[in-house]
């Protein structure tokens, strides 16, 4: 298993010390397991027709009776970024460079709450 995930009480998960924000989880096949982020994955493919390189990170999803089919990931570059698995469009967050401050602000604010660039 990569050191990307973690397995916890027979559940592979995303390793991050940070808890996923309301209404989103980090079951890695709830997320879409590697169909979405293994090496061969969607989101993989899709971040690579826009330039962006580095290990692909996969931290939450939102929960799909939530309304959107969205995913949050990490570059190796330090950057984060909404996967739209509906539609494979991919957002830049502008307004935070850190995890914990992205999920305070979903949790307070909303999706709203946060800066994104559509790319």
């Amino acid at each position: 298993m990569s050191d990307l995930l973690r397995l916890v009480d027979d559940k592979v998960l995303t390793n991050t010390e940070v808890q996923p924000p309301t209404q989103w989880t980090n079951d890695y096949d709830e997320m879409g397991g590697d169909e979405q982020w293994g090496p061969e994955g969607n989101v993989l493919r899709m971040i690579t027709v826009f330039g962006i390189e580095g290990e692909v990170k996969p931290l939450f999803a939102m929960d799909p009776e939530a309304g959107e089919a969205l995913s949050l990931f990490q570059v190796g570059d330090g950057a984060f970024y909404f996967f739209n698995i509906e539609d494979s469009s991919i957002f830049k967050i502008t307004s935070h460079s850190d995890l914990k401050g992205i999920v305070e602000t979903i949790d307070g604010r909303g999706l709203a709450g946060l800066r994104v660039e559509a790319l």
